[in-house]
């Protein structure tokens, strides 16, 4: 995984944090844009 000098944090738990929000962001947004086109 990537390393930040300076950092004292586990970067893998970081890492499957930005995986899991940016996973969940995904399917909220296409959720959205298909709600959306059903409505209209």
């Amino acid at each position: 995984m990537l390393s930040f000098p300076g950092t004292g944090v586990d970067l893998p738990v970081w890492g499957e944090v930005f995986l899991v929000v940016a996973a969940v962001l995904t399917v909220v947004s296409a959720l959205v844009r298909l709600a959306r086109n059903r409505r209209r």
